[in-house]
C-alpha cells in the first residue's frame, strides 16, 4: 500500500495524536482529507501552517454523529484514519468507508481497552488478545476504559461482519510535543508530577486546562508512556503494511512515578517535585512486541519528557518562577485548582490590565469606572493565620493599583469586591468557582464560606 499515495482521511484532524498524523502523512506524500467541528477555528489554524498543507490538506467541517457530512468527507478516500472514536461514531465511520470502497481503516483505540481485566492471569504481561472487561469497567466506574472497550469491540465486529479490512492501535499513556493550540489530558498528567503553580493559560476554549497542582507526596505508580510522534508512525505503519491486520498495542517505556520525576529533575532542577513517593498498587504490564514485529520503534524516553515540557513552554502554557521572585516570597505557598476555559491572569498582567483601562478611562473622560476586585484583596491579612496565596496577591496588587491610580488623576473609581460567586451562567465556558465546588475530595473539612450569588452583583 506504500506505493499508492492517495488520499487518506484522518478525523478528529485537529487533535493532538491526529495533528502529528496529519503532518507525518502530507510528508509522505499523501493528501488528507481532515474532519474537525469547524475548519475555520483557531484551533485548527496550525494545521494549515503544516509543509504541503495548502496543497494536499481539506478540512471537512463533520460532525461524526452526522452519517451525511462524514460520507462526504470519506468519499474518494482510498484509507481511513479514524481518531478518538466513540461507539456511534465509530460505526458511521466504517458504514461510510464501506460504501465508498475505502481499502484500509486504522482505528485509533487505547490501552484502556486492554489493560482492565481482573480474570487476565496475574503477572502475566498482556498482550493483544486481552480485553478489558465491559462489566468490570461498569462496577468499577471506569467510563473511560469502557467507552474505549465498547467502541474498539464494535470496530471489531463490523469488520467481522462486513469484511472492512480495519486494523486497531491501542496507545496507552500518550507524551511529546504538540501542535495545536490547546492542552490535552496526556500532558496535563505530566505537569501535576510537579508543584509550581507559576502557570498562566491564555486560551479560551472548554479543552484547554491548565493544572500545576503540587504534591509533597505522590504514589509512585507504573507509566505506560510512549510518545506522540511514534504513535504517528505506527499508525502509518497500520496503514501502509500489507501484512499489518487485528490489533497492536502501540506503549515505548514502562517506568515508575518517582524514576519519571527523576529525569524530569535532571533537566528542570528548579521546579519543586514530590518530596515522598508511596507505593501504589501492583499494575499489569503490557507489551508491544507484535507492532515492533511489524517494523515500529520508538525514540528514548528523555527525548519525549523534555520535548513535552518545552513545548508547553512554547505554547504559553508554563512559566517559571517570575512572580515570587519579584515579590520576594520564600516559595509559592498554595497550587491553582483547576481551570476551564477561562484566562488565568496571575500578578504582572492583571496589574498591567487594570492600569491600561484606567489610564484610558482617564484619556477618555469617563466618569466612572467601577473596579470589580475579588474578597481575596480582602481576606489574606499578615495578622491572620499563615497562608499567602498568589490568587490573594494577585487582586490585591491591581486592587491596589487602581486606588493608587486614582488618587493621582482624580478618576472616580469604585472598587467592588465579590467572595466566592455562584449562581445560573448564561456564557457557555465553565466557571472556575463551580469547577471548584464540583472538585472531588476525599473529605470535606468543615469551613466557613463567604458566598455571593452572581445576579446580585
Amino acid at each position: 500500500m506504500a506505493e499508492e499515495k492517495g488520499t487518506v482521511c484522518v478525523t478528529g484532524a485537529g487533535g493532538y495524536v491526529a495533528s502529528w498524523l496529519v503532518k507525518l502523512l502530507l510528508s509522505n506524500g499523501y493528501s488528507i482529507h481532515g474532519t474537525v467541528r469547524d475548519p475555520h477555528d483557531e484551533k485548527n489554524s496550525h494545521l494549515k501552517k503544516l509543509e504541503k498543507a495548502s496543497e494536499k490538506l481539506k478540512l471537512f467541517k463533520v460532525d461524526l454523529l452526522d452519517y451525511n457530512s462524514l460520507s462526504a468527507a470519506i468519499t474518494g478516500c482510498v484509507g481511513v484514519q479514524l481518531i478518538e472514536p466513540a461507539v456511534k461514531g465509530t460505526l458511521n465511520v466504517l458504514k461510510a468507508c464501506s460504501e465508498a470502497n475505502v481499502k484500509r481503516v486504522v482505528v485509533v483505540s487505547s490501552g484502556a481497552a486492554v489493560s482492565l481485566n481482573p480474570e487476565w492471569p496475574k503477572g502475566q504481561v498482556k498482550d493483544e488478545t486481552c480485553w478489558s472487561d465491559a462489566e468490570y469497567c461498569r462496577r468499577t466506574n471506569n467510563w473511560y476504559c469502557l467507552s474505549k472497550t465498547k467502541a474498539e469491540s464494535e470496530a471489531f465486529e463490523y469488520a467481522k461482519r462486513s469484511g472492512l479490512d480495519v486494523v486497531r492501535v491501542c496507545p496507552t499513556h500518550v507524551l511529546g510535543p504538540m501542535l495545536q493550540s490547546t492542552a490535552n489530558a496526556s500532558s496535563l498528567v505530566l505537569i501535576k508530577l510537579s508543584k509550581d503553580i507559576d502557570v498562566t493559560i491564555q486560551r479560551h476554549t472548554i479543552s484547554t486546562i491548565a493544572l500545576f497542582m503540587g504534591y509533597d507526596e505522590f504514589e509512585n505508580n507504573l507509566r505506560m508512556i510512549v510518545d506522540v510522534r511514534d504513535v504517528a508512525e505506527a499508525l502509518l505503519l497500520a496503514y501502509e503494511k500489507p501484512e499489518a491486520e487485528g490489533r497492536y498495542i502501540c506503549t515505548a517505556y514502562m517506568i515508575k512515578s518517582q524514576d519519571l520525576v527523576e529525569i524530569l529533575r535532571k533537566n528542570y532542577p528548579n521546579y519543586n517535585y514530590p518530596k515522598k513517593f508511596t507505593e501504589g498498587k501492583e499494575e499489569e504490564k503490557l507489551s508491544s512486541e507484535k507492532l515492533q514485529k511489524l517494523g515500529w520503534s520508538y525514540r528514548p524516553m528523555e527525548e519525549t519528557l523534555v520535548d513535552s515540557i518545552e513545548s508547553c513552554r512554547q505554547a504559553g502554557l508554563l512559566i517559571y518562577k517570575l512572580y515570587h521572585q519579584a515579590f520576594s516570597y520564600p516559595e509559592p505557598l498554595c497550587s491553582i485548582d483547576v481551570v476551564l476555559g477561562i484566562v488565568v491572569q496571575l500578578i504582572e498582567p492583571a496589574v498591567k490590565g487594570t492600569l491600561n483601562v484606567l489610564k484610558a478611562c482617564s484619556e477618555a473622560n469617563v466618569k466612572r469606572v467601577v473596579v470589580v476586585s475579588s474578597g481575596a484583596a480582602v481576606s489574606l491579612n499578615p495578622e491572620w493565620p499563615k497562608g499567602q496565596n498568589w490568587y490573594c496577591l494577585s487582586k490585591t496588587k491591581a486592587e491596589s493599583e487602581a486606588l493608587e491610580f486614582a488618587k493621582r488623576s482624580g478618576l472616580d473609581v469604585v472598587r467592588v469586591c465579590p467572595t466566592h460567586v455562584l449562581g445560573p451562567m448564561l456564557q457557555s465556558a465553565v466557571n472556575a468557582n463551580l469547577l471548584r465546588e464540583r472538585k472531588k475530595k476525599s473529605s470535606v473539612q468543615r469551613n466557613c464560606r463567604s458566598w455571593v450569588g452572581v445576579t446580585d452583583r
